[in-house]
């Protein structure tokens, strides 16, 4: 069973009425509801303001971040998401929509680190990101004219420690 959040605390950093507010929740859905209620304020259509956040869960475990808030009407607001997103990503799980898998593998040649790596898959293992399960990680080959021919990172890892 996964830690459960037991601390959630989001700082208004840019915006206002609210710039400098810090609210402090125990849950995803309390996060998502000071995220929604702040979001009204926020232009719409690119405009975003920047949120501090710092999560703690049962176990010990914490992971602070920068949060865009965007209005509701534009993207609903989920921190449980951004931090899944993040995961999902240094960890070979899912390519954000507007990088193709050539793109997204180079990327994770240059900057995927195996700490970085074992990190997030720590936070997925351990840790209630308000979702029962995660996707599993692509091991697909891919190949890309600017760096050749390679492997996720995570996918070469797990072959070399077989």
């Amino acid at each position: 069973m996964r830690s459960r959040v037991t601390s959630i605390s989001i700082t208004r950093v840019e915006g206002a009425p609210v710039d400098g507010i810090t609210e402090r929740v125990s849950s995803w859905a309390q996060a998502a509801a000071v995220l929604r209620r702040w979001s009204e304020s926020v232009a719409r259509d690119g405009g975003y303001d920047k949120c501090k956040f710092a999560i703690e869960w049962a176990n010990g475990a914490t992971y602070r971040g920068r949060y865009d808030l965007v209005n509701w009407r534009d993207v609903e607001p989920d921190l449980a998401r951004h931090v899944r997103e993040l995961a999902y990503f240094y960890t070979s799980r899912q390519a954000p929509k507007h990088m193709s898998p050539a793109v997204y593998g180079a990327f994770l040649e240059m900057h995927q680190t195996k700490v970085i790596t074992l990190q997030y898959e720590k936070l997925l293992d351990s840790n209630d990101l308000g979702v029962d399960c995660h996707p599993p990680i692509q091991g697909k080959e891919v190949e890309s004219e600017s760096v050749g021919r390679f492997r996720y990172a995570n996918e070469r890892e797990r072959q070399a420690n077989a």
